[in-house]
């Protein structure tokens, strides 16, 4: 019988198969879930002290800002009232006639050809005369009405009536003053 040639084979090696890892005992697995419990407790309560912190925080904040408006607002009264009491009056009464003037010459534009009535109060009478007299209106005449108030007019042409009342604007300017320094009804929406 003829034998068989032998070959050798260069084939590398096979390895040797690596062990199965049978993952985490049950030991392991116990120890993570109470670390994740004891970590995430931990976490809740650094949560709820930071929470209580930013709370606290904006209360003082809160605080701290009405007090200091209310100490600004509280500087800031006399020079509101000085505004509303001094300042204010002077300027209305010298723009009154300005503002007269103003609203005439808005008439005489529109409609010339028909007079105008300018009814006043008596003691604006001389004020706005010398006022009005720049302009040079022959249409105009110039009334003393009893029944208005100082700083109020009433510039009649035609159909059209426009009155101009300089007591309102300066309540209404005191009440803006006055609503600036009065303190707002506090309210708080979080407990």
């Amino acid at each position: 019988m003829a034998r068989l040639p032998r070959l050798e084979s260069f084939d590398a090696p096979l390895p040797e198969p690596e062990p199965v890892d049978p993952g985490p005992s049950p030991d392991w697995f116990a120890g993570h879930a109470a670390g994740l419990t004891e970590g995430a407790a931990e976490a809740e309560a650094r949560q709820s002290a930071l929470r209580d912190s930013v709370v606290q925080s904006l209360a003082d904040i809160e605080f701290q800002f009405a007090e200091a408006r209310s100490h600004l607002l509280g500087a800031l009264r006399p020079l509101f009232e000085a505004l509303s009491e001094v300042v204010l009056p002077s300027v209305l009464q010298e723009g009154f006639a300005a503002e007269l003037a103003r609203a005439l010459a808005e008439v005489a534009e529109r409609d010339m050809a028909r007079p105008m009535l300018l009814s006043l109060h008596p003691h604006d009478v001389s004020s706005v005369t010398a006022a009005v007299s720049a302009l040079r209106l022959q249409v105009l005449r110039i009334v003393a009405d009893k029944g208005l108030l100082p700083g109020q007019a009433v510039l009649s042409s035609g159909a059209s009536e426009t009155m101009i009342d300089a007591e309102a604007v300066l309540t209404a300017v005191r009440g803006a003053l006055a609503a600036l320094s009065d303190e707002p009804l506090r309210r708080n929406d979080n407990g």
